[in-house]
């Protein structure tokens, strides 16, 4: 009561809780990496759906938005659910056609909202393809390393394709080689034409046809 009769603290406005919660994130980073590190990347999907905020809060942050074929994404999704648990997977989605549908709506969504930040901010916003990564690593890598403004020497992106391949990852399994028991559990492209059948294509371009065409998939 001894607050009723006089003023409150003053509240923060919106910009103020953005600076409280970039310099949170700088200073979690900073214990993780260290004060030396000058480019830290973190990767998570559904960023897509918040770029306009996360844009302001770090405006000097720069998104790449690697895009990958939906219908190759849909089954990387459901064996990697069915893989972490097969009970909620069957029962959320059924089977692979349950989850192909609902996945398509997601990949389109967030396809368009990474293409809106991308038109809004185009030198804040690098498109490259899983695809492109896969066949020409060397030459994607270099264009995202000059866009973050960081050095392209050669020990440097020796080191990234030796330490992201798929054999390094999947420990010493060649792409193609299937292991449903582990996170990485394949590594190549189209392998959608390999459990979609012509219904579940159908659904799903019902959902994503011109993007698909648009992307050359």
């Amino acid at each position: 009561t001894i607050f009723s009769e006089i003023d409150g603290f003053p509240r923060f406005a919106s910009a103020q809780h953005y600076a409280l919660f970039q310099n949170a994130v700088g200073l979690l980073l900073t214990q993780c990496y260290g004060e030396d590190i000058r480019i830290i990347g973190e990767k998570s999907p559904d960023y897509m759906l918040y770029l306009k905020l996360l844009g302001c809060i770090f405006p000097d942050s720069r998104i790449i938005h690697i895009i990958r074929d939906g219908r190759d994404g849909a089954v990387s999704g459901w064996f990697h659910n069915m893989r972490v648990s097969k009970k909620w997977a069957e029962k959320s989605f059924g089977d692979l056609s349950g989850f192909a549908n609902n996945y398509a709506q997601i990949w389109v969504r967030n396809l368009r909202a990474g293409r809106d930040f991308g038109a809004e901010h185009p030198e804040r916003y690098l498109k490259i393809k899983y695809e492109d990564l896969l066949n020409d690593g060397e030459t994607h890598l270099k264009a995202m390393l000059r866009f973050l403004g960081a050095g392209t020497k050669k020990a440097v992106i020796r080191n990234w394709m030796e330490s992201s391949n798929f054999r390094t990852l999947a420990k010493g399994r060649d792409s193609g080689e299937e292991n449903r028991q582990y996170h990485f559990r394949k590594g190549v492209q189209g392998d959608w034409r390999t459990h979609f059948d012509d219904k579940i294509l159908a659904a799903f371009q019902s959902h994503t046809g011109w993007e698909l065409d648009d992307l050359g998939y």
